[in-house]
């Protein structure tokens, strides 16, 4: 997951294991529940898949998805967890994360 803190844009990417190569996923977005330091209630936002020419990634078919978060502008940390997200045939919900991760 990547944070441009000027703009408040994520951008999250399903990789492998090793996370080295991408894993294009058949859904068309993925929903974080958000909770920024400062802001009382979570945000609730869905990412888009994005769609890449040269590496013929589309919607429905993509490893990339992104959105704008206002709130997130001039950030640098954040903590959420991933609504639920299908990998490889296998489901995955309230998958918690924090920006930056531990140690990064």
């Amino acid at each position: 997951m990547l944070l441009d803190k000027e703009t408040g844009r994520v951008t999250a990417f399903a990789l492998d294991g090793e996370a080295e190569k991408p894993v294009r996923l058949s859904q068309p977005t993925v929903t974080l529940r958000i909770t920024v330091p400062d802001v009382l209630e979570p945000l609730d936002v869905e990412l888009t898949a994005v769609e890449n020419a040269l590496t013929g990634e589309k919607a429905g078919d993509t490893s990339q998805f992104s959105a704008t978060v206002p709130p997130l502008k001039g950030r640098d940390e954040f903590r959420g967890t991933i609504t639920s997200i299908g990998i490889r045939g296998r489901s995955f919900a309230r998958v918690a994360f924090r920006h930056p991760s531990a140690g990064h």
